[in-house]
């Protein structure tokens, strides 16, 4: 089992308000789970069964 924490990303969609737009390659202002960034859990069996749930 292991998280990991990704840049919220709002792609495609028009009209992003609440916050400004980012340039490629960009990084979080706070580490750990905030606002700018989604909470992703993977765990894996022994029998190859993989599971995955993100959390804003």
């Amino acid at each position: 089992m292991d998280e990991t924490y990704l840049l919220y990303s709002e792609k495609g969609k028009r009209n992003i308000e609440g916050r400004k737009s980012r340039k490629r390659g960009g990084s979080s202002k706070y580490r750990g789970n905030s606002k700018e960034q989604v909470f992703v859990l993977i765990a894996r069996d022994r029998q190859k069964s993989t599971y995955s749930r993100s959390h804003l």
